[in-house]
């Protein structure tokens, strides 16, 4: 091909292409109606936005046998309000319609309608043309789309329910049963019902059958015998069951005045300690049974109701010294419930106590269960080791020492020393070997030194051979580092008529010195004044601040200083 040629067929797509890209479709529908009909046919168009549209005329063509014109509007078109049209009908089976208006028209769809009577009979025609149509002055360019208008007898299709309210769609359009609508012989249509339409909540209804044996969406043809369609529905209601535990059966949707089956495991097992029991059904039935049923004449809920039990396992020390009840591995108790323990030494044998998850002596011991719980029935021969006392002997600085003796021992492996703050949990802080076996009294001791501020609580652990264990009481004391007293001490101590107080400065401080009972009672006061740093000493003769003696006891001196308190006993003998 020659270079000129490729431009000549180059030039002329070019002039082809805007001229296709610029064209606006006007078409005309087809129509199905029946004789004596009044029927409204719309010229429609194509987006006629930014076109500069602001006049058209067109020539209509039909068959005057079967069409009489009434009128032409542009009421509920693009172009109503725009201005009236004008309509040339002297020519039978023609009309010339054309219209402009003040402004460019914008949008697509029906932009005239055009009204006719239906004068001719069953099985008439009538094409309906459009001819000479013009935009403007021509511009934008038009293809225009026929439509043809046939006279068929018309029948009613109606849509009927076992169930109002239930939705349709007809050929793309949504209806409510039931309904009825114009339809023409020999057309087909599309119903279509939705298989399942919820119709609130817990409700819903389901597709059954059409009575034509139509499936859900199928197609009709209309003729004498198929205008009366009847679509049946099973109406359903869905049964709730609301269950943490125990694998519940039966959930789900069930037919109207149907019988629901349910169930729930009796036990659900969380862990080797924990299990869940099944009480009751509750909601919208009462019932204690495990498996139950209802009749669905409503959407139903019911909860299965269960109680937590945790395991008690029992364990002993040493086999064959007792037993317990409940016995050995334990029982299942319902979490909130009290258990109560006992247990029974055999022999030449004693009950020590219980050890793990409760340390106690008691014989039965009454326990409430608010978790799994691991606890040693302790037994041990009949000669346990005895103490004597165990005491806070002496306390210095960040220093405390302490005392305790035995009267006997048996099999006595030896005290371990706890300790504990307010904010830890008692720790193993130091070991005193025993005397084992021993019918006579023994003196033991320990000093635990270097010890920071604060509250601490002390235990005796003692440990017999066969790693029986018991624990002593506990010792509270309160140490104070860098106080601004380092002693507040009396000598003698005790004393029958008089005693001095000694206190020990670190710094010059203002200082307050009171004598109380045991009952909080003030019953003497030295006085209240600046002292310099160093040691001070104050006598006490047994009196209160009247000069009266006071009784022989216990008795509490206070010492305050910079806002820090020292406590020192004080104890008062009279000679016999």
């Amino acid at each position: 091909m020659r270079l000129w040629e490729r431009g000549s067929w180059l030039f002329l797509f070019v002039i082809i292409s805007k001229t296709l890209f610029a064209q606006i479709s006007v078409t005309l529908d087809d129509y199905c109606v029946s004789p004596n009909d009044m029927t409204v046919i719309s010229v429609n168009v194509s987006d006629i936005s930014n076109k500069g549209v602001e006049s058209f005329q067109f020539d209509l063509f039909f068959n005057n046998l079967v069409l009489s014109p009434v009128d032409v509007g542009l009421s509920g078109t693009i172009a109503e309000g725009w201005g009236s049209p004008f309509v040339n009908d002297q020519i039978p089976g023609e009309l010339r319609i054309g219209a402009f208006g003040l402004s460019p028209l914008t949008g697509s769809g029906a932009f005239v309608n055009v009204r006719f009577k239906i004068i001719g009979q069953i099985g008439d025609s009538s094409a309906v043309k459009i001819k000479n149509f013009m935009f403007n002055d021509g511009s934008p360019e038009v293809v225009t789309h026929n439509g043809i208008i046939v006279v068929k007898k018309s029948v009613q299709l109606t849509v009927a329910s076992n169930t109002a309210g239930m939705g349709v769609n007809i050929d793309g359009s949504h209806y409510w049963i039931p309904i009825s609508l114009r339809v023409f012989t020999g057309t087909s249509h599309t119903i279509m019902v939705d298989s399942i339409q919820n119709c609130g909540e817990g409700v819903r209804h389901v597709f059954s059958a059409w009575n034509d044996g139509g499936n859900a969406s199928h197609v009709v043809i209309i003729d004498s015998v198929k205008m009366n369609l009847r679509v049946t529905f099973l109406k359903q209601f869905y049964l709730k069951i609301q269950s943490e535990h125990g694998s519940p059966i039966g959930e789900g949707w069930y037919d109207e005045d149907s019988t629901a089956l349910f169930s729930v495991s009796k036990y659900d097992l969380a862990a080797d300690s924990i299990r869940y029991r099944f009480l009751y059904w509750s909601g919208d039935t009462l019932t204690v049974n495990l498996s139950d049923s209802l009749k669905m004449d409503t959407s139903k809920t019911v909860a299965a109701n269960f109680a937590e039990e945790d395991f008690v396992f029992i364990n002993y020390s040493e086999e064959n010294m007792g037993k317990t009840v409940p016995p050995c591995p334990g029982l299942w108790v319902e979490k909130g419930n009290r258990v109560n323990l006992a247990a029974y030494p055999d022999g030449n044998y004693r009950f020590l106590g219980w050890s793990g998850g409760a340390y106690s002596s008691a014989n039965p011991l009454s326990i409430t269960i608010n978790a799994p719980l691991h606890i040693t029935a302790n037994f041990g021969n009949l000669f346990p080791v005895e103490l004597a006392f165990w005491k806070m002997e002496e306390k210095s600085g960040n220093s405390v020492k302490f005392h305790w003796q035995t009267k006997t021992e048996i099999n006595n492996y030896g005290f371990y020393v706890l300790r504990k703050t307010r904010s830890t949990e008692y720790q193993n802080v130091a070991f005193v070997k025993g005397h084992g076996s021993s019918n006579t009294s023994h003196d033991y001791f320990f000093t635990d030194t270097n010890l920071a501020s604060g509250t601490y609580y002390y235990r005796l652990k003692q440990v017999d051979f066969n790693r029986v264990e018991k624990l002593s009481d506990a010792i509270m004391t309160v140490i104070q580092k860098n106080d601004a007293v380092n002693v507040l001490k009396n000598y003698p101590n005790p004393f029958n008529s008089n005693t001095t107080l000694s206190i020990n400065l670190q710094k010059d401080d203002q200082v307050e010195l009171r004598i109380y009972n045991l009952l909080g009672q003030e019953i003497y006061h030295f006085r209240t004044e600046k002292l310099a740093k160093g040691i001070h000493n104050f006598n006490w003769a047994g009196k209160n601040n009247s000069g009266e003696r006071v009784p022989q006891g216990i008795y509490i001196a206070k010492l305050n200083t910079s806002g820090l308190s020292k406590y020192h006993r004080l104890m008062l003998i009279f000679n016999k």
